[in-house]
């Protein structure tokens, strides 16, 4: 199985870079984040964020805008 995300640091000797499924938390280290894995989510987030804002009755623009601050926030939070 591909993991959704996975960390790059270069490894303390000969300098190669080294990829993981878990952080190791070197001070080098890099997160990488599946395409599908990220495209999922946002999607999920997107339309959930969407349902909920429609149904207390915002207007469809509003619905929108309140769905993508979700997305760019959760974005923003990984």
């Amino acid at each position: 199985m591909i993991p959704d995300k996975i960390y790059i640091h270069l490894t303390p000797h000969l300098g190669l870079l080294e990829a993981t499924g878990i952080p190791v938390n070197a001070p080098d280290e890099q997160e990488y984040i599946r395409k599908d894995a990220l495209m999922e989510k946002i999607s999920n987030l997107y339309f959930s964020a969407y349902e909920k804002a429609k149904e207390s009755g915002k207007d469809e623009d509003i619905a929108t805008q309140n769905a993508f601050a979700v997305v760019i926030d959760e974005i923003k939070s990984m």
